[in-house]
């Protein structure tokens, strides 16, 4: 018996068990109870039967698995970062914005103009955040243009 991967999802790995087992490759699996919360606190592991057979396995897997160029993905995590940032930072603003909003009443030295614009700016900035968060990957998927 030899080990060809470990992983977090036991779907991955069972979908790879049954696609090997069609080629004709016997294979098990170890460790299911040790997954956790949403596979948190193990790996499943995925072993071939016959020692022979493990070459051809690995070959077999690495043609299921999606060719991944360098950087490939990172756009999407980009795009995402600078959204959590953006949220963060207009969440931070809005604190600020409403307070001085709230100090308007009291006799504030700030202009009202100012500091309404300045809710308007935080919540514009956290939206946009929002927005990058939840779209960044769907972006960063887009085809370049040619």
């Amino acid at each position: 018996m030899k080990e060809l991967l470990r992983s977090h999802s036991l779907s991955y790995v069972q979908g790879l068990q049954i696609a090997l087992q069609a080629q004709g490759i016997e294979t098990a699996l170890f460790d299911q109870q040790s997954l956790g919360f949403m596979g948190f606190a193990g790996r499943v592991r995925l072993v071939v039967q016959r020692d022979a057979d493990y070459e051809r396995a690995l070959r077999i897997i690495q043609e299921l698995e999606p060719l991944t160029q360098p950087g490939q993905g990172e756009t999407g995590w980009k795009l995402q970062r600078w959204g959590c940032a953006a949220a963060a930072l207009g969440i931070i603003a809005l604190g600020v914005g409403g307070a001085s909003v709230a100090d308007l009443s009291t006799g504030s030295p700030l202009p009202p103009l100012v500091a309404y614009g300045l809710v308007g700016v935080a919540v514009a900035m956290t939206l946009a955040g929002l927005a990058l968060i939840l779209f960044g990957p769907r972006l960063a998927r887009r085809d370049p243009p040619a």
